[in-house]
């Protein structure tokens, strides 16, 4: 059965296990900011330019300055909302505080510790860099388009670079392809872009379509196993990723009534778990907060819109 629908919130032991593991690298909490915003946050932004006539097709869409401007603007302030508003940001981060709870307190004291220990910031840095690679291969296609997504390609390049960790990625290309990983550091990620180096990165982004298998291996295969082992000491990340796994399992089962349940594996019984960690979803108190972010996001984007129109509705579409 499934539990009774409670407002969803976090506790304080959760939130600090949470705030440390989202903020575990410089690195990492930029790029976070970055693509949250293009790739969770901007399709739904998309929509409120759709409904205005005032379309931006494609995935270049993002390589026009003022549609990104309006993307990065209201999709930053929507990001802010969530983090603002308890029962959103719970609601969002719910495999998150499953993981949580699995944990003993001396191995949310020891998780805890490796997050935000300074000692282990160097270990924090190359585990987060090589999870920023993993991010933007598994979400290098522009879903509405199916064009390859050059403005996260972009993005991913200047978060390592400002954070000057950019230099194990080129080497992990180089290892695979020296020639394009040469063409990779050579490229600018400020907008706007010569047509010339549009087309420079679609090469880049093209291979590394193919080939991005390849260069996550070389990138691991470069970092010394005692550095991997003492990685294992956040349980933490392990607990996140055995939910994230349950979760995609019973996602692709689709939704299952009670009386089914008996028709799922572990895995799956335990992603509809953690699915329904607040209750049912379909409830009145649940619903009602997705409703609620929704329509602040909606109003905020059709605001940013109407000041703006004159130059988002006039910029050359490619």
């Amino acid at each position: 059965m499934l539990a009774q629908a409670a407002t969803p919130a976090m506790t304080p032991r959760q939130q600090q296990l949470l705030a440390a593991a989202e903020s575990s690298s410089p690195v990492y909490a930029a790029w976070r900011e970055r693509y949250a915003v293009l790739i969770a946050v901007e399709p739904k932004l998309q929509r409120a330019v759709l409904y205005t006539r005032c379309a931006k097709p494609g995935g270049e869409r993002l390589l026009d300055p003022n549609y990104r401007a309006y993307a990065e603007t209201v999709g930053g302030a929507y990001r802010r909302y969530l983090q603002d508003s308890g029962p959103a940001s719970a609601m969002a981060s719910t495999t998150k505080l499953w993981a949580a709870d699995q944990l003993t307190e001396a191995e949310y004291q020891r998780s805890l510790r490796w997050l935000t220990s300074a000692n282990t910031l160097p270990l924090r840095n190359v585990r987060d860099v090589g999870t920023i690679l993993s991010q933007y291969l598994e979400n290098s296609v522009d879903v509405s388009s199916g064009q390859l997504n050059l403005a996260v390609l972009l993005a991913m390049k200047e978060t390592l670079a400002k954070a000057g960790q950019l230099g194990p990625v080129v080497k992990a290309f180089a290892q695979v392809d020296a020639a394009k990983a040469a063409l990779f550091e050579s490229l600018p990620t400020e907008l706007p872009l010569k047509d010339e180096q549009i087309q420079q990165w679609y090469e880049v982004a093209t291979w590394l379509d193919k080939a991005g298998n390849t260069v996550q291996l070389a990138y691991w295969f470069a970092v010394p196993q005692e550095s991997i082992d003492a990685m294992a000491e956040d349980v933490f990340e392990e607990r996140v990723n055995q939910g994230l796994q349950a979760l995609q399992a019973y996602q692709r089962k689709g939704p299952v009534e009670d009386s089914d349940v008996h028709t799922l594996n572990d895995e799956q019984k335990l992603g509809r778990k953690i699915a329904y960690y607040f209750g049912d979803l379909a409830s009145d108190e649940i619903a009602q907060v997705s409703v609620d972010a929704h329509n602040w996001m909606s109003k905020q984007a059709q605001a940013y819109i109407d000041k703006h129109r004159a130059v988002m509705c006039s910029s050359p579409r490619r």
